[in-house]
């Protein structure tokens, strides 16, 4: 994976994508963040899909709606979400 970013706010799923070739589930999605530019306050979305045959294919469900602390890079020229965790300090 390449150009890895870190990215804390809220993810959110937008769709399932058709599983892999082996069967394994994937999904498209967006992490939302608020960013300060000079006296305003923009809400940045990232978008992200999951890899193929990945692990976090199936994990990710779990976070939908949360916030997390999450890694999202190159895959192939698609920004591909690496891993995701609980944000710390929130329930």
């Amino acid at each position: 994976m390449k150009q890895t970013k870190s990215y804390y706010g809220k993810l959110v799923i937008d769709n399932r994508l058709p599983s892999s070739i082996n069967g394994n589930p994937r999904y498209a999605g967006h992490i939302e963040y608020f960013e300060k530019h000079f006296n305003a306050i923009w809400l940045e979305k990232v978008p992200f899909v999951t890899a193929p045959d990945a692990s976090i294919g199936y994990a990710i469900t779990n976070y939908d709606g949360k916030l997390v602390s999450a890694n999202i890079g190159k895959y192939y020229g698609k920004p591909t979400i690496e891993n995701v965790r609980k944000a710390i300090g929130v329930n």
